[in-house]
């Protein structure tokens, strides 16, 4: 459990994700929350709740989040 950095392919920090048990929540360059996995159901959802795919797939989302706030 803990906090993790996610990294674009240029080594700039975009974003994070916090392991806080049953839940892994993501954020965005600035803190944002941008969404989270939950590990009983094996589903990632984005900020607003909806499904955004199967597994854990919290990475995607930040990277997401990173190439729309260009």
């Amino acid at each position: 459990m803990g906090m993790e950095y996610v990294f674009d392919g240029q080594g700039r920090r975009v974003g994070y994700y916090n392991d806080m048990g049953s839940t892994v929540y993501a954020h965005g360059k600035n803190g944002q929350n941008v969404g989270y996995y939950n590990k009983n159901a094996n589903t990632t959802y984005d900020k607003n709740g909806k499904r955004y795919g199967v597994g854990n797939l919290t990475t995607a989302l930040i990277m997401d989040a990173a190439q729309n706030s260009r």
